[in-house]
């Protein structure tokens, strides 16, 4: 009988934080090689340009060393030189062509076309690739750091502040808020509840300085006698989940962003410092304030 190996191949595991819960993914790698355009679209800038430069000079170098490889493929090569082996296949993989080197042999004829054909096409992708990342439009949301719960018209109401980051506007902005919970059904089911938070007003036609979202905690809302500061340790993955889509109206593009408060980050009592000032016709928005709060006063009548 064949002995099996005990020894099991580690599967893959991603990691990814969101505020303060982390989440590890097992059995998911973090890229899908499978699926070189999206890898290419998920990579950071750095990585992105390091990837290029890396994929440029290894070409180049796989094709100097075969110039090298063999003597006499390339006119005006002297043997054993691979400096001038290399940068020959730097001209040939961008078709430029000096004059000084060319195809000698039949090999160095088949190695110059295999080439140019591989330089051409990964210039075509490369560019591709690029416009794509450049012309992806990318939302400029800018959330405050906490949400505050305060009274308004004297019922407690969560408040979510966001302002947008450019000067152009976003046209028919629309705004989601869900809270998201741990829930045990009473058969030991563990799963992730959504329930859905009604917003005073979710819909703006155009969005270019702030928006407070406001959801009334009533009888009918999910966060009615929801204790903020004691369930926040009891439920370390309840959260409550913005999303804010848009038009922006110099790109025409759809944008979209996404955020999330945790128990920890939502102040009881407290309400937003005004960051507006209007002078006459003059309006001017400060950032600066916008994760600003102070205690709400008690209003007596």
């Amino acid at each position: 009988m064949k002995k099996e190996d005990a020894s099991q191949k580690p599967l893959p595991t991603t990691t990814t934080r969101l505020g303060q819960l982390t989440v590890t993914r097992i059995g998911t790698a973090r890229f899908d090689w499978s699926d070189p355009y999206h890898v290419a679209l998920s990579l950071s800038w750095p990585s992105f340009l390091a990837a290029v430069f890396v994929y440029y000079i290894s070409i180049n170098l796989i094709f100097g060393a075969l110039y090298f490889a063999f003597p006499g493929s390339v006119a005006n090569l002297a043997p054993g030189d691979f400096i001038n082996a290399f940068f020959f296949s730097v001209e040939t993989f961008a078709t430029v062509g000096y004059g000084a080197m060319a195809p000698h042999s039949l090999m160095g004829h088949i190695l110059s076309t295999t080439q140019i054909l591989i330089g051409l096409l990964s210039t075509a992708v490369i560019t591709g690739v690029l416009f794509v990342r450049l012309a992806r439009p990318n939302a400029r949301f800018v959330f405050a750091d906490k949400a505050v719960v305060c009274r308004f018209d004297g019922i407690p109401t969560l408040m979510i502040r966001i302002a947008h980051g450019r000067s152009n506007l976003i046209q028919d902005v629309t705004a989601r808020a869900t809270y998201v919970c741990e829930y045990v059904s009473p058969e030991g089911i563990s799963t992730y509840a959504n329930q859905e938070l009604k917003l005073v007003r979710d819909r703006i036609p155009v969005f270019g300085l702030s928006w407070t979202l406001m959801h009334v905690i009533d009888e009918a809302s999910p966060l009615w006698g929801f204790d903020f500061e004691a369930d926040a340790q009891a439920q370390i993955g309840a959260r409550i989940m913005i999303m804010v889509s848009g038009t922006d109206d110099t790109l025409t593009a759809p944008v979209f962003a996404l955020h999330h408060y945790t128990a920890e980050q939502i102040l009881l009592g407290h309400q937003f410092v005004d960051m507006m000032e209007r002078v006459g016709n003059r309006i001017s928005m400060n950032l600066n304030n916008l994760s600003q709060t102070r205690p709400q006063s008690v209003v007596t009548e």
